[in-house]
């Protein structure tokens, strides 16, 4: 519910993808969340299986450092 509210927008409003979503740019990336496949694979995983229409462009910066911290 949060990823809706913070206005990500896709084409099927996929729950499950919305939770990965969420874990992943605000959370952890471990390969719970990822199956097994890197960042750069489980990106393009994510905007193959629900492509997003609408990116809430405030939350950028904060998924980004999380990933550059996280290694």
């Amino acid at each position: 519910k949060q990823v809706e509210r913070m206005g990500l927008r896709t084409q099927k409003m996929d729950a499950n993808v919305f939770e990965k979503i969420g874990r992943f740019y605000f959370d952890c990336d471990g390969p719970e969340v990822t199956d097994g496949m890197n960042m750069l694979l489980f990106m393009e995983w994510l905007e193959k299986e629900d492509p997003a229409l609408v990116k809430a462009d405030d939350y950028v910066f904060p998924a980004r450092l999380r990933m550059l911290i996280s290694g």
